[in-house]
């Protein structure tokens, strides 16, 4: 999850609440599939990963388009204000089906490691109890 939490913490106003959105989706995702998880899970959690993705590129854009001046021929005004999100986000999903940065596997990997991690948790605790229950049964 170190991929994770440190993207939570980059990124301008709604572009952090929409990554800490994904990541605790993504988190409930990957907790919950468990050990056996089917390939739908693992398609969900890549879903997510590349959204998530695409979420933190669109931020960066945004940020580096705050940047810039208007040039000719459309030198800038209200309409160009308006439709600049959209064209960020347009540019931000552009970048990501065309393979984006990487993000999205490292991501993805923590979102595995995670999952392997919560079913190890599970699967010793079934294992505590079961013995526990067999201890009692001699008694």
């Amino acid at each position: 999850m170190d991929t994770l939490n440190a993207l939570s913490a980059l990124g301008p106003g709604n572009a952090v609440l929409d990554l800490q959105t994904k990541r605790a989706q993504a988190s409930a995702l990957a907790v919950g599939g468990g050990a056996g998880q089917d390939a739908g899970s693992q398609d969900q959690l890549r879903a997510m990963a590349e959204e998530f993705e695409q979420i933190f590129l669109q931020s960066m854009l945004s940020t580096m388009m705050q940047g810039t001046t208007p040039a000719a021929p459309f030198n800038g005004g209200a309409g160009e204000t308006q439709w600049q999100g959209f064209l960020t986000n347009e540019y931000a999903g552009a970048l990501s089906k065309g393979g984006g940065v990487g993000l999205a596997d490292a991501i993805y990997a923590d979102l595995i490691q995670l999952q392997e991690g919560a079913s190890q948790t599970a699967n010793a605790a079934s294992n505590t109890q079961a013995s526990t229950l067999r201890i009692g049964d001699k008694l």
